[in-house]
């Protein structure tokens, strides 16, 4: 495998990343992995994070990207919805220029990732189909638990809201609305989307998935994984649904492409 690391400036912030490439032949589709909205829990130990779950896709032949969002990790800016779906464009722009990744790629969102990874797709013919793994149909759950300021403090004691960008709480929580993942899957279209979930996930409940899977268009694909949580990119059921739901959908592509 050969890593490319890449620093994307744009918009008031920056993007950090990484590109995983294949040994020898390269026979599956690119994906990309879109993280979730940081919780501000330390580290599990032993857990090797988006790095290790990519590292399967590589084995299989994918090349694969990796970056933080704005305002998480190294990754400079503000947090915010609209925010994260710019940045997801801006990413799929930079990525075009590579060899393996012209063609279009697959994007892969883990909870707020897979809600920006939605909304992103909508707007770009780039994205051949998007895997929603937990994904808010809404954003209520999260702004209707605490007050603006609350919920704005606490991103900002976190370190992913910068109040130097976003000063005003109330402007902040305003932006959330500004975006819908239930109206972007109009502008998707039909292109291959999967939804997984688990029925136990306590952050996004389950019924948050049935309700995009609904107003998706064909071909769609829908798992409520039993006794499933939230943090899927964890659980080994999760992930062999992904893979045989890229397998399905677009090992034949690349294949035909490559003869």
């Amino acid at each position: 495998m050969s890593t490319i690391e890449f620093e994307l400036n744009h918009d008031q912030s920056n993007l950090v990343g990484m590109l995983l490439e294949p040994q020898g032949a390269t026979n599956g589709v690119p994906l990309v992995f879109c993280h979730g909205i940081p919780s501000g829990q330390p580290p599990v130990p032993g857990d090797g994070g988006y790095p290790e779950l990519a590292q399967i896709f590589v084995d299989r032949g994918h090349p694969c990207a990796l970056f933080n969002f704005r305002g998480t990790g190294p990754s400079r800016g503000s947090f915010s919805l609209p925010g994260w779906r710019d940045d997801l464009l801006a990413l799929i722009g930079h990525l075009d220029g590579y060899p393996n990744w012209e063609q279009g790629m697959v994007l892969v969102g883990f909870s707020g990732g897979g809600a920006s990874a939605l909304l992103a797709a909508a707007q770009t013919p780039a994205v051949l189909g998007v895997a929603a793994m937990a994904a808010p149909a809404d954003f209520e759950f999260l702004t209707s638990q605490a007050s603006p300021e609350l919920l704005w403090q606490h991103f900002v004691r976190i370190g992913i809201v910068d109040p130097q960008l976003h000063p005003d709480a109330g402007q902040w929580i305003s932006s959330f609305d500004e975006v819908s993942v239930e109206r972007a899957l109009e502008g998707i279209g039909a292109r291959p989307l999967l939804f997984v979930h688990g029925d136990c996930d306590a952050t996004v409940p389950a019924e948050h998935a049935r309700r995009l899977f609904k107003l998706a268009q064909d071909p769609k694909q829908l798992a409520v994984l039993p006794g499933g949580g939230h943090r899927l990119r964890c659980e080994k059921q999760a992930i062999d649904c992904l893979h045989h739901w890229i397998a399905h959908n677009f090992d034949a592509r690349i294949t035909a492409r490559g003869n």
